[in-house]
């Protein structure tokens, strides 16, 4: 809930990063005219969503690791190198989901609001509205 309530100001907190201050002013005037005439309508709608359960095994996978270890030294103080090699065999395994019907909240102006933001700074742009607007 909280990541879908705060998407759309990290997208415009991104995207405003390599814009222009006329764009930005632009937009920051667009969003405060779309949510004066379309202001949030929440409502409270079913969803189906996968909630993992766990997981099942369905099949196996073997697995092999060689080492090297030193065998203790001979009269002539001489060691051995003694290479081993185990096998073992691992499962492997799927996730198992099971689809559940949530109450998740939904905003009923958040499509119609985003047209209006994209429309309107196509017309800001075009009629150069902010343009006297300086970098800093």
């Amino acid at each position: 809930m909280t990541i879908r309530r705060y998407r759309l100001g990290l997208v415009a907190l991104l995207v405003s990063a390599c814009t222009t201050p006329q764009e930005r002013a632009i937009s920051a005037f667009c969003e405060r005219e779309a949510l004066r005439d379309l202001p949030v309508d929440t409502i409270i709608v079913p969803v189906t969503r996968p909630i993992y359960v766990g997981e099942r095994v369905v099949g196996a996978r073997r697995v092999c690791k060689t080492r090297e270890r030193q065998v203790a030294k001979d009269d002539k103080g001489r060691s051995e190198k003694l290479t081993e090699t185990v096998c073992t065999d691992e499962p492997v395994t799927k996730p198992i989901y099971k689809d559940v019907l949530v109450q998740e909240p939904m905003d009923r102006n958040q499509g119609p609001r985003a047209s209006y933001i994209a429309l309107c700074r196509r017309q800001a742009i075009q009629q150069g509205m902010f343009s006297d607007v300086k970098a800093r």
